[in-house]
């Protein structure tokens, strides 16, 4: 269960950007049966947030690249009270490599004279609610990413600097703060502390420390160190989490990453690179509760599913506009109440951040139908499932009153033996065109999800590797088998609304 001190990144769950214009692409005159998407200003189904449960809300301002932020090497697992640390960092793009400096400079408006783009970090606080004494009965799946708490962390306290030795990125200037440079890499100190100097120590044996609890306690603190920046387009990064005693010793302490409970699903991939991603979900009271946070694993040096490709951010920025726009208009619910699948989910963070988003609105409106059982069913390759699976378990009070599941799902296999993948309201299907040998298979699924004049498809989009032609090629079938609407969004990305009937 987390929370965020305040601080000017603690509602950074998506990238924090400024709203831009965006507009709907005509498109081509589909066959006669087919029913195209108007263009005027009226029918535009991005024209009105507000003006219907279908509308397609713009994306915030994501620039021309979408940043991510990480460790670079791998931080340490331990840190100490009161003592600095140092994390080396860098950014990379959605394939996992570092910027060109041109384009860095570029795509994140650098000024000529700003050599760093400034860091930041804050606490993220929680409680550790599973039993770990070996008796077998836990009481929880771990560590839950969702609810606020108050605990011991709450009084720690967190401050950042520049890198003292830079001899790692070249640097020679000594007073730059923290932050990354123009080689697309760079770094931070953080000193965690208490608040108003509480229970801290003096002299060699007075420091304060946690460590990793290997007690037989059935619930610990625990917090995570947020960083993130204050400027657009880049993707926050989560350190932990970190353990705190339940006792403070008058030796020096110190706070290691809590070890993985026996109920959680293990990451056993030694090849593979683990990174965290904090992301906020709207609360339904955001003036006097914080927002819920969910914290995403991501595998890199991994297969493609490990991690969050750019398309994922635009989807997620478009339906969370459009659900906290509901929240204070009042108007009826999005996800509360419906069947969602996420299709070839890979992380699982759509489907998660929609079941945090229906839980936002079953919450906030008495209009929600309670007598329907809210569902996400998220699904991939087998593969995939280990990391699907523990993001679910990680994060299980995302959504208490959502159904959330995960299956194996091949694209042109049977879909009539899952009750789970029939009647569905909501399909999501982000990033999945990239393959000519499987349209087919992919097509053929998405008619089996697709109940007609019931299920609404959003297919996110971005060309990479495909020619225009093997593009046409897709999107002219597309058009002979469903009804289309499709907007346009930055970072290349289009968002296609498929209906049926």
């Amino acid at each position: 269960m987390i929370s965020a001190q305040p601080s000017p990144i603690a509602r950074q769950g998506l990238p924090h950007f400024l709203p831009y214009n965006t507009h709907t692409n005509t498109s081509p005159s589909p066959p006669p049966s087919v029913t195209s998407t108007s263009s005027s200003a009226s029918d535009s189904p991005i024209s009105s947030p507000s003006s219907s449960p279908r509308t397609l809300s713009p994306a915030r301002h994501f620039g021309t690249i979408l940043y991510r932020l990480c460790s670079n090497p791998p931080y340490t697992d331990n840190i100490v009270l009161g003592e600095w640390t140092s994390v080396n960092l860098k950014i990379v793009n959605e394939f996992i490599a570092l910027p060109d400096t041109k384009d860095l400079v570029t795509s994140l408006q650098l000024d000529t004279s700003e050599s760093v783009l400034p860091l930041e970090c804050s606490i993220l606080q929680g409680l550790d609610i599973s039993d770990d004494d070996g008796d077998g009965n836990d009481s929880s799946h771990g560590i839950d990413g969702a609810i606020p708490c108050i605990g011991m962390s709450s009084l720690l306290q967190i401050e950042s600097r520049g890198l003292q030795s830079r001899g790692w990125h070249a640097l020679s200037s000594q007073s730059a703060g923290p932050g990354i440079y123009e080689s697309g890499t760079g770094g931070l100190e953080f000193r965690v502390t208490f608040k108003n100097g509480g229970g801290t120590t003096s002299g060699k044996t007075g420091r304060t420390t946690a460590r990793t609890a290997t007690t037989t306690t059935n619930s610990r603190d625990v917090f995570w160190i947020r960083i993130g920046s204050p400027r657009q387009g880049i993707v926050p990064l989560a350190l932990g989490p970190y353990v705190f005693p339940s006792m403070i010793p008058r030796h020096r302490t110190w706070l290691q990453q809590r070890s993985r409970p026996r109920s959680q699903p293990s990451l056993s991939n030694e090849h593979s690179i683990k990174v965290i991603r904090p992301f906020d979900i709207p609360s339904p009271h955001s003036i006097v509760e914080p927002p819920r946070t969910l914290l995403l694993t991501e595998w890199h040096n991994h297969m493609p599913q490990g991690r969050v490709w750019d398309s994922a951010f635009v989807i997620l920025d478009i339906f969370k506009n459009r659900v906290a726009d509901g929240i204070h208009e009042r108007s009826k619910p999005l996800f509360a109440g419906k069947r969602i699948l996420d299709l070839s989910t890979g992380t699982g963070l759509i489907g998660l951040y929609l079941a945090g988003l229906a839980e936002a609105e079953l919450r906030s409106s008495k209009s929600a139908d309670l007598t329907k059982r809210t569902s996400v069913v998220m699904t991939d390759l087998h593969d995939a499932m280990d990391l699907i699976r523990y993001n679910i378990t990680t994060n299980s009070s995302v959504a208490p009153q959502v159904d959330i599941s995960s299956q194996v799902l091949k694209w042109g296999g049977p879909l009539s033996g899952s009750k789970e993948l029939k009647g569905l309201d909501v399909v999501i299907a982000s990033d999945v065109i990239y393959d000519v040998l499987a349209f087919e298979s992919l097509l053929s699924t998405l008619e089996g999800l697709c109940t007609p004049k019931r299920t609404e498809i959003y297919l996110g989009y971005k060309r990479r590797q495909l020619s225009q032609g093997k593009e046409r090629e897709f999107f002219d079938k597309i058009r002979c088998r469903f009804n289309v609407e499709e907007t346009t969004h930055e970072l290349g990305v289009k968002v296609y609304r498929l209906t049926r009937g």
